[in-house]
């Protein structure tokens, strides 16, 4: 079994538990007695305990003995902290490992719940306003308020003057809805975006058709929904207009 991490004041043994211990316990490779210890130490201490399941979590664990190593040698990286932490916190190895591991589990699993994020950044762009803006004007209506807060990009904001205006003017339904669809897809909000940009392809009065089949697919890509994504792209491959060569490049890329 791999020692323990080792005090850098002292040089005694601590007794809390190395990243090479989690790891060989994860992989059943300690002796029953070996065993016995280190889930003893785990009652006992909280810290390690979270450290060894962020090392549960991380997908390749010889990889992850390369990138921390062990809380000692993550401690020499950060050496103006060792002798304090060191003297006030007996735990302080522990508390390096829980930091690192956790912190790489996360990173992980974000990546993993998110696959397709850096391709949506990339190919997702706000369309552009359709009301121009007359900043001479002493007044503004309700409408070109809405637009300004979306020309700037500042779409929580224009989320709830797109919303007001949705129902005070129903003659504009279709431009109305559709940019609350850009505003939800921007602010993190898939599922919404999905149910507007499907209501505009329904509408075979919407002028806003092809664009709304192209943000349908991105918002089906922020979703992690593939497969409906690449459904929507073959459509609009299918079809000749201004979407299609992105939707080829994209597809492409999904593949």
């Amino acid at each position: 079994m791999h020692k323990h991490a080792i005090d850098v004041a002292s040089g005694d043994e601590s007794v809390c538990l190395s990243v090479d211990e989690m790891i060989d316990y994860l992989k059943n490779k300690l002796t029953v007695e070996q065993r016995r210890t280190f889930e003893a130490h785990l009652d006992e201490c909280r810290l390690c305990g979270e450290a060894v399941e962020g090392v549960r979590l991380y997908p390749d664990k010889e990889e992850l003995r390369e990138i921390v190593g062990s809380p000692k040698n993550f401690f020499s990286l950060h050496s103006p902290w060792v002798n304090f932490l060191s003297h006030h916190w007996q735990g302080a190895y522990a508390l390096a490992a829980a930091l690192v591991i956790c912190l790489a589990a996360l990173v992980y699993l974000n990546v993993k719940e998110k696959p397709h994020e850096a391709a949506f950044a990339e190919y997702f762009a706000p369309y552009p306003s359709a009301v121009p803006l007359v900043r001479s004007q002493q007044s503004q209506s309700a409408l070109e308020a809405a637009f300004e807060r979306y020309a700037a990009k500042d779409y929580e904001a224009a989320l709830p003057l797109f919303q007001e205006l949705l129902a005070a003017e129903p003659q504009r339904t279709a431009l109305i809805r559709f940019y609350m669809g850009i505003c939800y897809l921007a602010t993190d909000e898939p599922q919404r975006a999905i149910s507007i940009f499907q209501k505009e392809l329904d509408d075979s009065a919407s002028q806003f058709h092809d664009p709304a089949e192209w943000y349908l697919a991105l918002a089906f890509l922020k979703a992690n929904d593939t497969e409906k994504c690449k459904s929507v792209l073959k459509r609009i491959i299918l079809r000749p207009g201004i979407y299609q060569e992105r939707a080829a490049s994209l597809l492409a890329r999904l593949k």
